[in-house]
């Protein structure tokens, strides 16, 4: 079962996608209150849905969230893209607020264990 999120003026709407529809069920912080429930309705979804080319798709996360990355494969990534591989790897996040990106260094403590594969 596929899920996406997406914004309909200030509601943020979550929906299973079937044959190109978004068929919602629960609004996002809905969603994140009971997971567990939410999946059952999502799964017995059976309205019309909406076109999902029509939407404005949003990250299925609630406000509060944080997602951190270690690009693990980061250097295949820039080599395919001819960059330099830096020495040392950044820490990627991103969901804060939804749809925002950053990049910072990390503390050098963190770069060693991520060279180490600690």
């Amino acid at each position: 079962m596929k899920l996406i999120a997406y914004q309909n003026g200030d509601r943020r709407i979550m929906a299973k996608v079937l044959d190109n529809k978004a068929l919602p069920f629960a609004s996002l912080e809905e969603f994140w209150a009971d997971p567990q429930q939410s999946l059952l309705a999502a799964a017995q979804a059976r309205s019309d849905g909406e076109p999902i080319a029509n939407l404005v798709q949003i990250p299925p996360l609630p406000d509060t969230a944080r997602v951190l990355c270690a690009g693990l494969n980061y250097a295949a990534h820039a080599q395919e893209a001819h960059f330099k591989v830096p020495e040392l790897p950044d820490i990627l996040g991103g969901g804060v607020p939804p749809g925002r990106r950053w990049s910072i260094r990390s503390h050098p403590t963190v770069r060693r264990l991520l060279r180490l594969g600690r």
